[in-house]
């Protein structure tokens, strides 16, 4: 039996469809929420346009009753929170992507919505735009700091830092390495030789390179 270890929790995950593999989901990062001032939650609400990274983004808005109108536009990269109303909806795969088609756009000003320090690639594109976009940190993310007895065949990430994690505490072996895209993918090269990810950044590409070599 095949040990492959999840570096997050996932949500109705077809464990059926792998008989030969056990897995273990274990997040090795958690969010803490930052405060948000009354202007800085008023300039946000009052921005027309949200640039959203992560999936956490839309968990922390919840939390902090931040409400978007049917008027925001969501410029997304990666998931969209569907039970979101949102006025219009762009989704990228990568953030070169997203700069591109802010460029493009007659909108000029925009609210980066995520954590206290995106990646460092994602933060330099969205700099390098001569767009306004002001960023406001909703989250911090802290390691957890977890030792592994058991040896894996395979190991998931999903961002760097859960890679540093990761090799805080243990260290890099002859294990199979899975991404959910190039940006933590090309990190991982750096540890493991062994290194895949899916074209398309998202859980469903994922899932479907984990049954083409796991299945």
């Amino acid at each position: 039996m095949r040990k492959i270890l999840f570096t997050r929790e996932i949500s109705s995950f077809p464990l059926h469809e792998f008989p030969n593999s056990e897995f273990r989901f274990q997040p090795l990062i958690h969010k803490v929420s930052l405060p948000l001032s009354s202007s800085d939650r008023k300039e946000i609400e009052n921005t027309k346009n949200w640039i959203i990274s992560s999936g956490n983004t839309y968990k922390i808005l919840g939390n902090k009753n931040i409400r978007s109108s049917s008027s925001v536009n969501l410029w997304a990269v990666g998931e969209v929170d569907q039970s979101i109303q949102w006025g219009g909806v762009r989704k990228f795969d990568y953030s070169k992507d997203l700069v591109e088609a802010l460029e493009e756009s007659k909108e000029e000003s925009f609210a980066f919505l995520g954590a206290k320090q995106p990646l460092p690639s994602f933060q330099e594109n969205l700099k390098s735009t001569k767009k306004g976009v002001k960023f406001f940190a909703l989250y911090e993310t802290k390691p957890l700091s977890i030792q592994f007895v058991q040896n894996f065949h395979a190991i998931v990430f999903f961002s760097p830092s859960a890679v540093k994690s990761y090799l805080s505490q243990n260290q890099a072996k002859s294990e199979k390495i899975y991404c959910i895209g190039k940006t933590t993918g090309r990190f991982c090269q750096k540890f493991w030789k062994d290194v895949s990810w899916p074209e398309k950044p998202n859980r469903k590409a994922l899932i479907e390179l984990l049954k083409q070599d796991l299945s």
